[in-house]
């Protein structure tokens, strides 16, 4: 298995480019997809996202990954699945609807994480049958997000802002300084926290039948920006890519 730096090295090697100049990314990926496919015998998806460069809601799970997953898995045989995992997370009921779709053609799904899968991404990899991780790869925390443009917080933090409020608000010459912060949020904003917040403890206890392995050899690892700088989706058996849109969603 070629290391990062063996595989950047391929990648610059003037005889691995494409005729405009720039490294065959697609050629050099679909060529290891189909070594990993010759070794395990079971259809892959690498699921990974640029949220070391780019971050926020371009970066997360929304349900538009939903016509990328139906893409890629179109043909794909089954019964087996691996899924490569690598994400900030997003939002929960994304992550589910996509379980749920994935429960529906493929029996056995293993998740392997080579880095990181956090948040909505680990209720992902949760519902799998099982987990392989490497020493420095790692899970968690399952932290619902609520997104929404020009901001971006906690759900557990925004309901203790409420509580805080009602609090202080018993004063009312403090009202002054809460209603600026809580003119942002909509009508609905507690109920979609606490739903949010219920969500994952729901889905753990109904969708979860992981086992965790660690030390299990890391098969080989592709990582590379999308166009747009966002997340790409690659398969397996055969070999197809979908890239994926994003826009701003509540997210864990």
């Amino acid at each position: 298995m070629p290391t990062w730096g063996e595989i950047l090295t391929e990648l610059n090697d003037p005889a691995n480019r494409l005729p405009n100049g720039t490294p065959d990314f697609d050629g050099i990926r679909r060529k290891y997809l189909s070594q990993l496919f010759d070794l395990t015998g079971r259809s892959t998806i690498i699921y990974y996202t640029d949220w070391f460069n780019k971050g926020g809601s371009a970066a997360s799970i929304t349900l538009e990954d939903m016509q990328g997953m139906m893409e890629v898995c179109k043909d794909l045989q089954g019964p087996n699945l691996d899924i490569l995992l690598h994400s900030p997370g997003g939002s929960p009921e994304a992550a589910a609807s996509i379980v749920r779709y994935l429960r529906t053609k493929y029996f056995d799904i293993r998740v392997f994480v080579p880095l990181a899968a956090m948040s909505a991404a680990t209720m992902w990899a949760l519902a799998g049958n099982r987990i392989v991780m490497g020493k420095h790869s790692q899970l968690g925390p399952i932290d619902p997000q609520l997104v929404a443009p020009g901001w971006q917080a906690p759900a557990r933090a925004i309901l203790r802002q409420f509580e805080q409020a009602k609090e202080e608000c018993k004063d009312p010459s403090l009202l002054g300084a809460w209603i600026p912060i809580l003119q942002q949020y909509g009508p609905a904003i507690i109920q979609q926290c606490e739903a949010a917040e219920a969500l994952p403890f729901a889905w753990s206890g109904n969708g979860s039948r992981s086992t965790c392995s660690r030390g299990t050899p890391t098969l080989p690892q592709k990582r590379r920006r999308s166009p747009d700088g966002s997340r790409t989706m690659r398969s397996t058996s055969p070999i197809r890519s979908a890239s994926i849109g994003s826009r701003p969603v509540a997210r864990a």
